[in-house]
């Protein structure tokens, strides 16, 4: 965070890199030892039926979903998914408790305010935040609640969704907040985790890897200014996106697609 801060400083004498978290494609590699090649989204789009089921053929692509979804973000799975969750809470409370008081000065009476926000991410459905109320029910003001936003955002623990813009600034409210990664909602509180939330934060993180996702008035999220996509389960039907061009479903719990009724896991090859 401090390196971001200082960029200007270190024009021409750095390269950043941000290292994601592991893929589905790349979890399936290492858990079931099977190298599928990374997916182009436009191949997606338009070839999703033929390429869901050579995958399908070689492994069951929910099953190891649903694996990912619980264990598989983060490569330490790999040393056992018996203690997976806990060691992603500690991960939770280092960047809480050190880094962020550390690097973003925030202070150490609002650090658990911020771990209370977490949990109220977690469990609701998308959440939708209002600025206002939520301000006064942590007691900061609304412009350092959004600078606390964009810390964290910063620091991966949330991802923030905003409208199409030229430019976010810090005080941009955003049109819905999301945890970075549906490990993080499961090591939270997978007791009340909802399913719409896991479906939208699990698209969210894999699509914006390598694409540009914004808010959808109509759908859920508006990728690369050209597509629409709506999240939903088998029974989501086209209504919300009705007469969109270039607007697609995208389904949970389905090994094959349907023309625009695309499956959810398949989003988890494009990295």
């Amino acid at each position: 965070m401090h390196l971001t801060g200082g960029r200007a400083d270190l024009s021409r004498r750095s390269v950043v890199h941000v290292l994601p978290g592991l893929s589905l494609r790349e979890f399936i590699k290492f858990s079931e030892n099977i190298d599928f090649p990374a997916l182009d989204l436009g191949d997606i789009i338009q070839n999703h039926v033929e390429i869901s089921k050579t995958i399908w053929t070689k492994i069951k692509p929910i099953k190891s979903y649903r694996e990912y979804i619980e264990t598989g973000y983060f490569p330490f799975f790999l040393e056992g998914k018996e203690n997976y969750k806990s060691k992603v809470r500690e991960v939770i409370n280092q960047v809480l408790e050190s880094d962020l008081p550390y690097a973003a000065k925030i202070s150490y009476s609002n650090i658990h305010k911020l771990k209370q926000l977490l949990y109220v991410i977690s469990e609701s459905a998308p959440f939708k935040p209002n600025i206002e109320n939520l301000s006064e029910r942590i007691g900061i003001s609304k412009n350092t609640l959004k600078d606390y936003l964009h810390y964290m955002n910063d620091a991966l623990l949330i991802n923030l969704l905003h409208k199409e813009s030229k430019g976010i600034s810090r005080l941009t409210k955003p049109e819905k907040i999301y945890l970075h990664h549906p490990n993080l909602m499961m090591a939270l509180n997978d007791s009340s985790v909802n399913i719409g939330n896991l479906r939208e934060t699990f698209f969210y993180n894999q699509v914006s890897n390598n694409h540009e996702v914004n808010y959808s008035d109509k759908g859920d999220f508006l990728v690369d200014s050209r597509y629409v996509f709506e999240t939903g389960g088998r029974n989501k039907t086209t209504r919300q996106i009705s007469g969109i061009a270039n607007s697609f479903l995208v389904i949970d719990n389905i090994e094959t697609g349907n023309k625009k009724e695309i499956p959810l896991w398949l989003f988890g090859f494009l990295y």
